[in-house]
């Protein structure tokens, strides 16, 4: 049902699109009563390991380490799985921990885990992070939404990108996710494809 809204939204899932030179397509999911969109980029994939990258509400706090930082692994497995990711796209979870402190242009308002903290170092490069932060300076998350986009994540897998929000998207919602996620995919080096494709 809920693809089947998103479709009539934004039109069929098997096509594929470009936007500034990165190919894309559109997951619908559901999470209980609610349906997510995810924006799937396969033009870069991580080689056996993950970064995930969830917008926080302001101020809210985050930490490595400690109390905060135990909590927060049950948290994030919480959140991959609403998403709908399984194990092939974060490979090495268990040994993976929450990241921190994150680029200050990034640390109020995401937070960060991965499997390996080197890796997730270079995705989280000079590119990516103006990126992220211009999104959350358009689109904050608070702590009572009403209304706007909710909570942005970013995967970035072995099985590609995804960039994922809860609800069904409207074109030009979704039209801003992809050029989010094609930012990110483009910060990673990957070369344009052909514009060919609409």
């Amino acid at each position: 049902v809920y693809q089947q809204q998103q479709e009539e939204e934004t039109g069929s899932e098997a096509q594929q699109h470009v936007t500034n030179g990165v190919r894309w397509s559109v997951q619908t999911r559901a999470f209980g009563a609610q349906p997510l969109t995810r924006v799937h980029l396969p033009d870069f994939r991580t080689s056996g390991n993950f970064l995930y990258v969830a917008q926080k509400a302001r101020g809210q706090a985050s930490g490595k380490g400690g109390i905060l930082g135990a909590l927060q692994k049950p948290l994030f497995k919480q959140s991959l799985s609403i998403y709908g990711y399984g194990p092939d796209d974060t490979p090495g979870f268990d040994s993976g921990d929450v990241l921190g402190p994150l680029d200050p242009r990034l640390e109020a308002d995401f937070t960060a885990f991965s499997n390996d903290p080197g890796v997730a170092g270079q995705i989280l490069n000079p590119w990516v992070v103006p990126a992220l932060a211009n999104w959350a300076e358009r689109h904050p998350l608070k702590q009572f939404q009403t209304g706007g986009f909710g909570q942005v994540s970013v995967l970035f897998s072995p099985n590609g990108v995804y960039v994922a929000l809860l609800g069904t998207l409207h074109p030009d919602e979704l039209d801003e996710l992809a050029a989010l996620g094609a930012d990110l995919v483009r910060a990673q080096g990957v070369q344009p494809v052909a514009t060919g494709m609409a």
